[in-house]
């Protein structure tokens, strides 16, 4: 515990800024935490009024050099032969190429990566979804794809949840992408 007996003096124009500095040592160990609370007094000039604020905070150690995965969901209508982008525009039956591109914008590698995603609402797959190319592109580093579709079969016509299992390792600044296609009821 430290303790700054150091009185400051403001009025009702100035503001008091507080900070709280903690050093963690090279040899804490991943995931250890450490709580502090930060107690400040109040006297009140003229008045015997005083008031305590409390303010609790957590610090968790992470590691430098850790991955950080970036994702990003495209769409495009392929049937009207529309340019990739965040939203489109579509008709029943017009089939839609959803890509997710991942990126690791991190100092270190990435050794599991699992993707999730789902059929939109009034669409369907139309074909399965793929672990080759061109419905994938992955780094040489990513050894294993294994796609999981958990409320049905992974067939045209499926309707639910999508997720890639990607084994291997993603190192930073490596980018890769799956894709699927849908159909619009």
């Amino acid at each position: 515990m430290v303790t700054n007996l150091t009185a400051v003096n403001a009025d009702t124009v100035s503001q008091v800024c507080l900070i709280v500095k903690v050093n963690v040592p090279a040899n804490v160990p991943l995931n250890a935490v450490y709580n502090y609370q930060l107690n400040a007094d109040i006297d009140f000039s003229n008045t015997t009024v005083t008031n305590q604020v409390s303010d609790v905070d957590t610090i968790k150690v992470s590691f430098s050099q850790a991955g950080e995965l970036e994702i990003e969901k495209t769409v495009k209508n392929i049937t009207q032969n529309d340019i990739e982008s965040r939203s489109n525009q579509a008709r029943p039956d017009d089939v839609l190429e959803y890509t997710i591109y991942f990126t690791n914008n991190g100092g270190g590698d990435i050794d599991t990566i699992k993707l999730f995603d789902s059929v939109p609402e009034f669409t369907e797959l139309t074909e399965t979804v793929s672990c080759t190319a061109p419905a994938i592109s992955l780094p040489a580093s990513i050894v294993s794809c294994n796609v999981l579709t958990a409320d049905g079969t992974n067939d045209a016509g499926y309707d639910g949840g999508i997720e890639w299992q990607l084994g291997g390792i993603l190192a930073p600044a490596e980018r890769g992408y799956v894709t699927y296609r849908v159909t619009v009821k």
